[in-house]
């Protein structure tokens, strides 16, 4: 089951919280590393929230995937089974 717009949100927020950024700036298409200045420290950073925020484990294997917003949606598309927004709350700080 495809993310809805609710989770897609979730995620947007919470990516942007992590790369310290205003939600409004991170763009689904802008490359976390080129356009965001992520190093891969960020990038476990951003992973391990996923999961967190998910409430499960994704293959490590993953992370060279996960590059941008819509890298992630893509990635997580056929991962989630629950229409309703993530597990975990994510608020903007």
């Amino acid at each position: 089951m495809p993310l809805n717009a609710v989770q897609k949100q979730d995620i947007h927020v919470l990516v942007a919280q992590i790369v310290e950024i205003d939600p409004s700036q991170l763009t689904p298409e802008g490359r976390f590393t080129e356009d965001y200045g992520v190093d891969s420290l960020r990038a476990i950073e951003i992973m391990a929230e996923l999961e967190k925020a998910l409430g499960m484990t994704l293959n490590p294997e993953l992370l060279a995937e996960l590059t941008s917003l819509e890298r992630i949606y893509a990635t997580l598309d056929p991962l989630i089974d629950a229409p309703g927004p993530l597990p975990c709350d994510v608020t903007v700080s």
